[in-house]
């Protein structure tokens, strides 16, 4: 998928060389930091790329709607917020 996705110049192969580490790294400062730390790459992996991205890495709006939903369901942070203000 990455030698055809968007332009036909664009090879976005070495993306995975590139970010592997990404998600430890981050997963490792929010421990570090005491955060909540989500992911949510399962979530969009068997849907349709083209619709949710721009390239392998950039959201569409279709895409950022459905990241800010997916933050707003499972976000622990969030409910107990909401919670706290006395929101459902």
């Amino acid at each position: 998928m990455a030698k055809i996705f968007g332009y036909p110049f664009n090879n976005y192969q070495d993306y995975d060389e590139k970010y592997r580490n990404i998600p430890t790294i981050l997963k490792e400062i929010a421990m570090k930091n005491d955060c909540e730390y989500l992911e949510f790459q399962k979530y969009f992996e068997n849907e349709n790329f083209k619709q949710y991205f721009v390239d392998p890495v950039h959201l569409t709006n279709k895409g950022n709607e459905k990241l800010s939903q997916l933050i707003f369901e499972n976000s622990k942070t969030i409910k107990s917020l909401l919670k706290e203000k006395g929101g459902g």
